[in-house]
């Protein structure tokens, strides 16, 4: 991983002038010491560098604090997206690295995903973009993709059930999305709710099931399958 990965421009400098003056200090207190002179008053000066290479690292530890955090509460609110305070977090978690020049791929693709949780699709977007701009055959990032397009398709058809580009545009992902290697719980409940809105509540109640069991504490998708149960055949119950 790069060290200097989510660091603004001046705390790069900061780090490396830290790093370059430590070692001119260094040097010069092994030369007074090898020539018998007093080192006593260069000691305060290593405060400097210390602080320069302190600060900096002390803001790459919190970039990973912040992803880690934003990775734990995105689960947390997919889990139960009627928990306004989580979503709140969420939120302010995001808007804290937003601006922060990120690379690693990981990190991003989780940024993605918490966007699209809260509903900022371009956020989202834009995130997965970065990653395929990085690594153009990036699956983990085609198989978000796609997920967000699906759950961007359902929202605008529970506003306009008619609207046939948005069905267009869950029925182009939804292969996508249900093909994905170690599909997760949330895939799942995506593509339960896709196969609903087109009308095939089997399938959906199916794979509502399979998330379940993949993620026993998702209460969307345990609700999901048990409003599906009522549209269901009394063996399918």
């Amino acid at each position: 991983m790069n060290p200097f990965d989510g660091l603004y421009f001046y705390e790069i400098v900061l780090m490396v002038g830290g790093v370059l003056l430590f070692a001119a200090l260094l040097f010069v207190l092994v030369y007074n010491v090898t020539k018998n002179r007093s080192i006593k008053p260069l000691l305060l000066f290593f405060v400097v560098p210390i602080v320069m290479i302190g600060f900096p690292g002390i803001q790459s530890i919190k970039i990973s604090g912040d992803g880690a955090e934003i990775t734990r509460l995105t689960e947390k609110y997919r889990e139960d997206p009627t928990d306004d305070a989580v979503r709140d977090s969420l939120s302010t978690r995001l808007a804290e690295i937003e601006d922060r020049p990120i690379s690693n791929p990981s990190m991003l693709l989780d940024f993605a995903d918490a966007s699209a949780a809260v509903g900022d699709t371009t956020k989202a977007f834009d995130y997965v973009n970065k990653v395929l701009e990085q690594d153009p055959n990036s699956q983990k990032a085609v198989d978000l993709r796609a997920r967000v397009r699906v759950e961007i398709g359902l929202r605008k058809l529970e506003q306009n059930p008619a609207d046939t580009t948005a069905r267009n545009e869950v029925v182009k992902n939804l292969p996508l999305i249900e093909k994905s290697r170690g599909s997760n719980a949330f895939n799942l409940l995506t593509a339960a709710k896709a196969h609903a809105v087109m009308g095939d509540t089997a399938k959906a109640f199916i794979l509502a099931d399979s998330a379940v069991h993949k993620r026993p504490t998702l209460k969307a998708a345990t609700q999901f399958k048990k409003n599906l149960q009522f549209t269901l055949p009394k063996k399918r119950r």
